[in-house]
């Protein structure tokens, strides 16, 4: 009786991954982390009213209260946290809860002015 043994398999499944011809991959959504849930940084916009933290709890300080549609730059998220660490202009203001942030570029553009 043969005997059939995985290490080629294994070999070759461990070559092609190694050099990016692996004839699977992870689709490109998987990247996303909005899609994922995953923390934002970057150019975001608030998806509703919040209140501005000055830590990553509910039970924090405000700092201030800021309206939907502000735009913002998200620094990170605090592990084990739901909360984001925002600033505008480079410098840090505080916490938001992360689910109230939105890639900039999902943002919906601004209503154009009437020209007169």
């Amino acid at each position: 009786m043969a005997s059939w043994s995985a290490a080629p398999a294994l070999t070759l499944a461990l070559a092609l991954l190694w050099t990016g011809a692996a004839p699977f991959s992870a689709p490109a959504w998987a990247q996303n982390p909005v899609i994922l849930g995953g923390p934002l940084t970057g150019e975001v916009v608030l998806n509703r009213d919040v209140e501005v933290r000055i830590g990553p709890s509910e039970n924090a300080r405000i700092l201030r209260t800021m309206k939907k549609g502000a735009a913002l730059n998200a620094l990170g998220t605090p592990r084990g946290t739901s909360w984001t660490e925002v600033a505008i202009g480079g410098r840090p203001i505080g916490y938001v809860p992360a689910d109230s942030l939105d890639p900039a570029l999902l943002a919906p553009p601004p209503p154009a002015s009437p020209r007169r």
